[in-house]
């Protein structure tokens, strides 16, 4: 009989472990859904834009992006995507952003589009200052007109490269702590601060950071709990403010869309302009 516990105890132990190896072995491919093709070009909505191809700084990449010029003397919004896709997949939100004013620039991330390279996390935060680089001294924008918006996983992105430079603002949409406490959400029964390599702490950032913040998060959100944003918001400095949505992680933009739009546009207009 006490063999047999034996047995089937160790048989748990080698699954489990087993499990745990697949976790940390594979949790690049659960976190990152990159999609090559493009949905649509910006020519299909109008927009005109620049195709910008930037050389990694380490030289074992290029960066991929879109600018989109306003012709008045406007802030610019750097767009920071999500975990999934790529940049035609918000194609919807520049051109509202880009109507109301505000030249755009978004890029795809390494192993997304039209972007090379081998993905990790390093990289993507050293490859936002090609994208800081392009717009300060190619662009010739005042880092003070600079807004960093970071949608979902873009928001780590958005964060680290305010904690780096004095921007005009950052705006976090639909984010999250850290992927440690999401990884806590998910997946309770799995040691996660022992096997997860991607960390995309917002948390251990959003505290130092000195410039405008606005936080945009739905109730309904189903994907990234609502707490997680009043957690973030609760650690920024003032000046910060707090957006509410109505709809899913994936639409909440599009169902509270004038509360979004004219949001953003209140904020940037109080803090920036």
């Amino acid at each position: 009989m006490l063999l047999k516990a034996t047995i089937i105890a160790f048989v748990f132990i080698l699954l489990y472990g087993i499990i745990c190896l697949c976790y940390f072995y594979f949790q690049k491919g659960m976190i990152h859904l990159p999609r090559k093709d493009y949905l649509n070009m910006p020519d299909v909505f109008d927009l005109p834009f620049e195709n910008v191809n930037l050389p990694s700084l380490d030289n074992q990449a290029v960066i991929s992006g879109w600018f989109f010029q306003s012709p008045s003397d406007s802030p610019v919004i750097v767009f920071f995507s999500g975990n999934a896709g790529n940049m035609s997949y918000h194609l919807d939100t520049v051109e509202i952003l880009y109507e109301f004013g505000y030249s755009i620039m978004t890029y795809d991330y390494r192993e997304f589009g039209a972007s090379t390279g081998v993905l990790t996390e390093q990289a993507q935060y050293e490859d936002t200052e090609l994208i800081w680089k392009y717009l300060t001294e190619t662009k010739n924008f005042a880092p003070e007109k600079i807004i960093l918006l970071g949608r979902s996983l873009g928001g780590a992105m958005a964060s680290w490269l305010a904690s780096q430079h004095k921007v005009g603002g950052l705006i976090m949409e639909s984010s999250f702590t850290s992927m440690l406490d999401m990884g806590r959400v998910y997946y309770k029964w799995l040691p996660t601060e022992l096997i997860l390599r991607w960390k995309y702490d917002n948390g251990s950032r959003i505290s130092d950071l000195n410039c405008p913040i606005l936080f945009i998060h739905s109730k309904e959100d189903e994907l990234i709990p609502y707490q997680q944003a009043e957690q973030l918001y609760e650690k920024a400095k003032n000046p910060k403010k707090f957006l509410t949505l109505e709809g899913g992680h994936m639409e909440g933009y599009l169902v509270s869309r004038d509360v979004y739009f004219e949001g953003i546009r209140d904020f940037i207009e109080q803090y920036v302009n």
